[in-house]
């Protein structure tokens, strides 16, 4: 049995062991939080050098970039001052899309002999052996070039031969209010469908069903006889051929046509 002496004893060693472990744990909590703060702010510091030292190694890459670029430009500006590869005057004067103002008269300027290209039948012979004329037909000097009469944008014509070549030119437009059995119609009773019937777009795409009149003349039999081209496609190998051939020899026909074909490549 405790005494009071005993109990007194033991109470206030209870007090001392809680008062020792309440000071021990707040000792221990200031050891964490103060750990912690010093761990946070070594990453904050170690952040910060990671960004300079990233900031530095990114300066660094650009501006060896920057200097890489200064010296293809200047290059390429060197190169430019030479070949001038951008400059077209069909698309500086935006006419690319004009099929009235730009490619029918274009077109018949290269068709035509007597043209101001100065090479002759160079283009109109090469042309004809395109849609299919013989080489004898083709080279005969005796073909006229008819543009924009009676509605029909190129007509290029051998009445000696009876035949003709007919041409809708399509650019910005589609065919229409049955033009196509229109013209058809006069090229039989005029040269009884000898010659060529050409349809001449962009792509080569089919006509539209409304150029059709089957009123005037059947499509069935027109879609016979129809030559589809492509300026993508047979104008501009057409005369890449004739440049590749170094058969133009007037240097302002030759870069002309070329920057023609430059233009027709560059549709989307």
């Amino acid at each position: 049995m405790l005494t009071e002496s005993d109990k007194t004893s033991s109470s206030s060693k209870m007090r001392a062991d809680s008062e020792s472990a309440a000071q021990s744990g707040s000792h221990y909590k200031m050891i964490t939080i103060e750990s912690f703060r010093r761990f946070k702010e070594g990453c904050q510091c170690l952040n910060e050098e990671i960004r300079a030292s990233s900031f530095r190694g990114f300066t660094t890459k650009f501006r060896d970039l920057e200097s890489g670029y200064r010296i293809a430009r200047k290059r390429y500006d060197e190169w430019n001052r030479q070949a001038a590869e951008s400059f077209n005057i069909f698309s500086i004067l935006n006419v690319g899309s004009y099929e009235v103002r730009m490619h029918t008269p274009f077109l018949s300027e290269l068709l035509d002999i007597s043209g101001t290209h100065g090479q002759g039948n160079l283009f109109l012979s090469s042309f004809l052996r395109l849609v299919g004329l013989s080489k004898d037909e083709s080279e005969r000097e005796d073909w006229r070039v008819i543009k924009e009469r009676e509605h029909i944008d190129l007509r290029l014509v051998n009445c000696s031969l009876g035949k003709a070549v007919f041409i809708e030119n399509k650019v910005d437009t589609g065919a229409h209010d049955g033009q196509l059995s229109r013209y058809y119609k006069k090229w039989e009773r005029d040269f009884n469908c000898n010659g060529a019937f050409i349809y001449l777009s962009p792509s080569g795409a089919e006509p539209e069903a409304s150029g059709y009149d089957d009123g005037i003349y059947p499509r069935v039999e027109i879609e016979a006889k129809l030559k589809r081209l492509s300026y993508k496609v047979h104008i501009a190998n057409w005369l890449m051929g004739l440049i590749e051939q170094k058969q133009i020899y007037a240097p302002r026909a030759l870069e002309t046509v070329r920057q023609y074909i430059d233009l027709i490549n560059s549709w989307s």
